[in-house]
């Protein structure tokens, strides 16, 4: 796709300027998904956060132990353009992936251990 990032270099202190395969490029910062913390949390520090690579074959901005950004989110930040419909924050495509109706109280599910467990919905 468009948004999918090419190339990617080191901007200065926790920026990348990323390259994407529409031509366009620009600069993120990266201090936003530190903040988050979780697996983000890793790429304070300075070492882990110059390891990052382009996944040539899925156009994804990577570092290891699994730390990526959705080239979607890296392509709006660069460039100033809104996020597709499909990833707006608040604005679920329900239509996108239907979920099935209910049909009946009994919903069954598995616990961590892979065992399937029965248990009646609230209200029923």
């Amino acid at each position: 796709m468009y948004w999918d990032v090419r190339n990617a270099r080191s901007a200065g202190e926790r920026r990348i300027q990323v390259v994407f395969a529409d031509g366009r490029k620009g600069t993120v910062d990266i201090s936003h998904y530190i903040a988050q913390g979780g697996v983000y949390a890793a790429l304070a520090d300075k070492e882990t956060f110059g390891q990052f690579r382009v996944d040539k074959e899925t156009g994804v901005l990577c570092w290891p132990g699994g730390i990526d950004i959705a080239p979607e989110e890296l392509y709006s930040r660069a460039t100033g353009d809104p996020l597709p419909g499909w990833m707006e924050l608040g604005s679920p495509r329900e239509d996108a992936y239907p979920l099935p109706a209910p049909t009946s109280a009994v919903m069954v599910r598995e616990d961590r251990r892979g065992l399937r467990r029965r248990r009646r919905s609230p209200g029923s």
